[in-house]
This record gives structure tokens, sequence and C-alpha cells, in this order.
């Protein structure tokens, strides 16, 4: 019985060294796949390009409210020249300014629509690193079943030399290849994702960069255009206050010559009233002097007659006292109601004084 059992024992040694050998390099092959995936996990999940994507990401926000500042800037110097156009009564070339206006306008909005296009890429590229992230820890997670399930394996290989039966053991190397075939699919599968989104990545970084750059070229001209502007606005309200202070130097010296001939009118019509109240006060002496001389003469007459007529002449001279001495007043009265009120005015002091003279005589 021994001699007949030694050669099967041989035999099934010898088929379980063989099956042994060939899962030590299944093993060996898995070992590989297994350091091949963890290269590659530490390529995705390396920090150095990690930092690099959300540099990248960090420089495009900033770039993007950089842009909406100067959008900002640009809208408030737009509407500043609007002021001004509207301030100048005198718009020179109006159809060319409306031209320019209508351009800015359009550039702006070809600006606003670029910006959008600019956040909705800012989006699917934080999207897209986001799918990265929970694609890396997907494949973490995996490699800790792949760790848990390699020890586990190694656990059942010892029990299964253990138990040294055939058929466990072919069971255990089917097992084993199809795992393997599946990780094999999966790590392929995990691959070509990473590899797409990279590839897709890259895309929109060099679509994003072109935008930059035409951003960058569209506001040169922009503000190219706009000091143009401000400078055409310049020279034109420059010209405009040199006309204003030309014409308000007429003016002011219109005025002067104005304000001299009033003040040389205003001393002729002095010299000329005082030039009248001289010939009234002569005037009015003159006509003193004959009343006097008249009076003289009668009274010579009277005195003449007094010894014929005592009486007579007492009750003439009574008489002459009322009808005659009245007549110089009742004489300038009349005079001055032919005249105007100014003239009376300027007159009656002077009548008054002769009054009190000739009561003192």
């Amino acid at each position: 019985m021994n001699s007949q059992q030694k050669p099967e024992l041989k035999k099934t040694y010898n088929s379980i060294e063989h099956n042994i050998q060939y899962l030590s390099k299944h093993i060996e092959t898995a070992k590989k796949d297994n350091i091949l995936l963890k290269k590659k996990l530490k390529r995705s999940t390396d920090p150095l390009f990690l930092l690099t994507l959300e540099q990248k990401n960090k420089q495009l926000c900033i770039d993007i409210e950089n842009r909406k500042k100067e959008i900002k800037f640009l809208k408030e110097s737009i509407r500043k020249n609007e002021k001004l156009l509207d301030s100048n009564k005198k718009k020179p070339n109006p159809v060319s300014l409306e031209k320019e206006y209508r351009n800015l306008l359009n550039q702006q909005s070809n600006l606003c629509s670029r910006l959008i296009q600019l956040q909705n890429g800012s989006r699917l590229y934080e999207e897209s690193i986001q799918r990265i992230d929970d694609q890396l820890e997907e494949i973490k997670k995996k490699m800790n079943d792949l760790n848990l399930e390699k020890k586990n394996e190694k656990e059942h290989l010892i029990e299964g030399v253990s138990d040294m039966s055939k058929e466990n053991l072919e069971k255990k190397i089917f097992l084993l290849n199809t795992k393997r075939d599946e990780l094999k699919k999966e790590k392929n599968n995990i691959i070509n994702n990473l590899n797409n989104s990279l590839l897709k990545l890259k895309k929109q970084i060099s679509v994003l960069e072109n935008d930059k750059i035409n951003l960058l070229n569209d506001e040169k001209s922009h503000i190219e255009k706009s000091q143009i502007l401000k400078r055409t606005l310049n020279t034109k309200m420059n010209k405009m206050n040199k006309h204003e202070n030309k014409i308000k130097t007429n003016i002011i010296k219109k005025k002067d010559i104005n304000k001299k001939e009033q003040i040389e009118e205003q001393q002729e019509d002095n010299t000329l009233k005082e030039d009248n109240k001289n010939e009234e006060v002569y005037y009015v002496k003159d006509i003193k002097e004959d009343n006097n001389i008249q009076h003289y003469n009668e009274n010579n007459k009277y005195m003449y007659q007094q010894n014929i007529h005592p009486l007579k002449y007492e009750q003439n001279v009574q008489r002459y006292d009322r009808e005659i001495t009245p007549q110089p007043s009742n004489f300038i009265e009349s005079l001055l109601e032919d005249q105007t009120p100014e003239y009376k005015k300027d007159i009656n002091p002077i009548i008054k004084t002769q009054e009190d003279n000739e009561y003192l005589i």
C-alpha cells in the first residue's frame, strides 16, 4: 500500500507546487499593478499638481475681478463723457461722436458677454476639480479594499495549503483571476477618465488664457479710444472757455464805457443846473433892483407933492405900500408858475433869502 500511495502523493505534491508557483506569479503581477496604481495615485494626489490647479483657478478669479473693476471704471468714464457732451450746447461733430459712443457701447456689451463666458468657464473648472477629487477618494477607497482583500486572500491561501485539496485551490485560482481582470478593467477605466478630465482641463485653461489675452487687447484699445475722446473734449472745452472769456472782457469794456458816459452826462447835468441857478439868482437880483428903482422914483414924486397935498401924500404912501410892495412876490410867483417843479425847488430858498433881506431893510 505504501508503494502504491507514493507516486500519487508525488503527483499531488507536484501539482500543489505548480499551483503555488502559479499563484506566486499572479501575486507578483498584482503587486506590480498595485505599485503602478500607487504611483498614479501619487501623481493625481500630488500636492504640487493640486497647488498649480488651485493657483490657476485663483489667478482666473483675480483676473475676472480685475476685469469687473476695469469695466466699472470704463462705465464711469463713459458716463462722465456723456455728461460732458450733454453740458456742451455746441456739440462738435455730433455724428462722429455718436458713432464712437455706439462703438464703445458695443465693445462694452462684448466685454460683458466674455466676462460671463469666463465665469461659466471658471464654474466648469471648479466642477471638474471637484469631480477629480471625488474620483481620487473613490480610488483611495478601492485601494483600501484591495489591500483588505489581499490580506484575506493570503490568509485563505495559508488555509488552502493546509487543506491540500485540489478543488479548493482551483476555485481560489479562478476567483483570483476574475478579480484580477475586474481590477484591471476598473483601473483602465479610472485612468482613461482621469486622462480625459485632464485633457478637458488643459483645453479649458488654454481657452481661458486666450480669452484673457483678447480681453487685455480690447481693454487697451478701449482705453486708447477713451483717452482720445477725453483729449478732444478737453480741447473743445478750452476753446469754449476762451470764447466765453473774450465775450466777458468785451462786456466789461462796454460796461466801463457806459459808466464813463453816464458819469460825464451827470457832470454836464450838474454844471447846467449850477449855471441855471446862477442865472436865476442874477435874474432875481435884476428884478429886485428894478423894483427898488421904481419905488424910489415914485417916492420922490410923492415927496415933491408933499407941500401941496400933505394928507394926500400920506394916503398915497399907504396905498403905495399896499399896492406896490407885493408886486415883486406876485411877479416872481407868476414867473415860477411857468417853470418846472425842479426849477421851483431850486429857486425857492433864493426867494426866501431875498424876502428876509427885504424885511431887514
